[in-house]
């Protein structure tokens, strides 16, 4: 039961991704005897349990059936790439201290931005400053400890309040 319990959260997850652009995403299904079977997510329409299989429903019509005690591992392979060895994308912010607890330093902050934007994971925005260089010395300590998304035109960070 908790197996089927396990594949069932794995499965949600992957419906959650069909429903995306998933061209060079796959689902991978290893068997207990060590063999795997590779099925590439846009050419599924479904996936779903019967008694004790597994079935994986294409868009051809077929129906692959694998039985859930033969299945030793599910895993979803969503890489995208990586294009260059830079530390910092270009529409990446940099933060520094990050966890802080009172200033920070965000670096690459776009020339025509006028503000940098703090957001709450709920997606709120919690503190707004406005700018006029590519590197400030923002004061935090008015924020409350917590994770939070910051926002300078296009570029993006992730900043932990401590």
């Amino acid at each position: 039961m908790k197996t089927k319990t396990i594949l069932l959260c794995l499965l949600m997850a992957a419906g959650a991704i069909i429903g995306g652009d998933v061209s060079a995403q796959s689902l991978f299904i290893r068997m207990t005897d060590g063999s795997e079977d590779e099925k590439a997510l846009n050419t599924l329409r479904s996936l779903t349990f019967a008694s004790n299989d597994l079935l994986v429903n294409l868009l051809t019509g077929s129906t692959d059936s694998y039985g859930l005690s033969l299945i030793s591992k599910l895993t979803f392979n969503t890489t995208i790439g990586i294009e260059n060895n830079d530390t910092r994308a270009d529409n990446q912010l940099d933060v520094f201290p990050n966890p802080g607890s009172t200033f920070i330093s965000v670096k690459g902050i776009p020339a025509d931005a006028g503000t940098v934007t703090f957001y709450s994971l709920d997606g709120r925005p919690v503190m707004k400053v406005n700018v006029n260089t590519e590197n400030a010395v923002i004061d935090i300590s008015s924020l409350r400890p917590g994770l939070y998304l910051i926002l300078a035109l296009d570029r993006t960070a992730k900043f932990v309040r401590q």
